[in-house]
């Protein structure tokens, strides 16, 4: 029996398998266009962000890596090797320095040793040590530290310049002065030290008298009761003249003198110490007193200075 050739039938397109695979394609297309909308979107982004507009103000062109981590967010900045830096200088201009004058007290002496009773002239010179003029000031001279005796102005004095003033006086009594100088006394000057304006000094004025003081009271120990002390007492003739005959005395109380002598003749500048032995009877707080020229025999320069005194409480 002879058989039939076979034939090669290709089989006809599945047309549900096209419209598939069109699907497919679609699909595939708009994801595309998808991915390449986001990309657009996420460069306009990067664009506009904060960090590379203030490099653009900057005038610097970079590209920005943003990483991400656990913990937060860092941002690289690279710079083109193009960019451009501009440095400013910032200039400090120190104003010149301010030239002043500086008076002081250049010197200070006295024409003679005063003397109760007689002129003398105090003479100042005032210098200025500073680097500018000095404009008018005010000088003045003081006779004790408490009395001002002259207070006068005194005309520029250039710088390394100096100029003298002079004030005369009397003293009418005697004691331990402490006198004192004074320039700009009004601080009519700009200076650039104000702390040696000042210059002061010791005086005493001589006088034609005597003048008896107790210079020291003491005894030779703590008064005890019932038991002999004895009293110390040293008498100085501070006076120009000598001190004739005069009487001291001892008081053991406000109310008794216990004990009494007398000198002969103290010469002037001179100390003399007296004494006399004391017992105290009973117990009590005592005001006793020493007391020199007791009958005002000696004509003093000062009679305020006779007498010393001293409270006691005898040890019982």
């Amino acid at each position: 029996m002879e058989q039939e050739p076979m034939l090669n039938v290709s089989p006809e397109p599945d047309k549900a398998s096209d419209s598939k695979n069109f699907l497919i394609a679609i699909i595939i297309i708009l994801a595309i266009a998808l991915v390449g909308l986001g990309a657009l979107f996420l460069y306009n982004t990067s664009k506009n962000s904060p960090v590379e507009n203030e490099m653009e103000k900057n005038g610097a062109t970079s590209n920005n890596t943003v990483a991400n981590d656990n913990t937060s967010p860092s941002v690289t900045e690279k710079t083109s090797a193009t960019s451009t830096t501009t440095t400013t200088t910032e200039t400090t201009v120190t104003p010149a320095e301010v030239k002043k004058a500086d008076l002081y007290v250049k010197s200070y002496t006295l024409s003679e040793s005063p003397k109760v009773g007689s002129e003398f002239t105090a003479t100042i010179v005032i210098g200025n040590k500073g680097q500018a003029t000095s404009a008018e000031s005010y000088w003045e001279w003081w006779s004790t530290s408490s009395k001002q005796s002259c207070k006068k102005k005194v005309g520029a004095i250039s710088a390394g310049g100096a100029s003298t003033v002079k004030c005369d006086h009397t003293y009418t009594s005697w004691d331990d002065y402490t006198t004192k100088a004074i320039v700009d006394s009004q601080n009519d000057v700009d200076e650039s030290n104000e702390s040696n304006n000042i210059t002061t000094k010791e005086v005493t004025p001589k006088h034609d008298k005597a003048d008896l003081t107790i210079t020291k009271y003491e005894f030779n120990h703590d008064p005890v009761m019932g038991e002999e002390f004895k009293v110390k007492i040293t008498i100085k003739n501070k006076g120009e003249t000598d001190a004739e005959d005069f009487k001291w005395e001892w008081w053991s109380t406000h109310a008794s003198s216990s004990c009494d002598g007398e000198v002969n003749k103290l010469e002037a500048g001179d100390s003399i110490e007296v004494s006399c032995e004391y017992t105290y009877a009973s117990w009590s707080t005592y005001a006793t007193k020493a007391i020199v020229d007791s009958d005002d025999d000696v004509n003093e320069e000062e009679e305020d200075n006779n007498t010393s005194t001293k409270n006691v409480i005898p040890i019982h």
